[in-house]
């Protein structure tokens, strides 16, 4: 939003749990795992190279993302980078352009949105 509070854009992307939830799916032969930091960048079994593959990966995509962003948009000055949702905490170390944690921000949004409408 600009400083008038007028929306410039946004995108949308599947999150890293809804990507990991289909790649267990659909590769019989992977288990679920649990979500935590990699150790490192190159996992030397499956549940570290898993780890890394749908934790960094996907940390990678979004700061890029987010850097291609303020790359081709330099008029638009005070991009501002907010991580939402129930696994944010656990990229938002990975990413360094993510300004702001909100894990509530779209039931937020849904609970304004919400009492505007019983107002009406």
């Amino acid at each position: 939003m600009t400083a008038t509070g007028r929306f410039e854009g946004t995108a949308i992307a599947p999150g890293l749990k809804t990507s990991a939830d289909h790649l267990f799916e659909k590769a019989a032969l992977l288990s679920q795992i649990e979500l935590v930091q990699p150790s490192g960048l190159l996992g030397t079994n499956t549940v570290d190279a898993l780890l890394s593959g749908i934790v960094q990966g996907h940390a990678f995509m979004l700061e890029n993302y987010v850097q291609e962003i303020k790359r081709q948009y330099p008029n638009r000055k005070g991009i501002q980078t907010i991580l939402t949702g129930g696994v944010a905490e656990l990229v938002k170390p990975l990413i360094p352009s993510a300004d702001v944690l909100d894990k509530t921000l779209t039931l937020d949004g849904l609970q304004l949105a919400y009492r505007r409408l019983a107002d009406l």
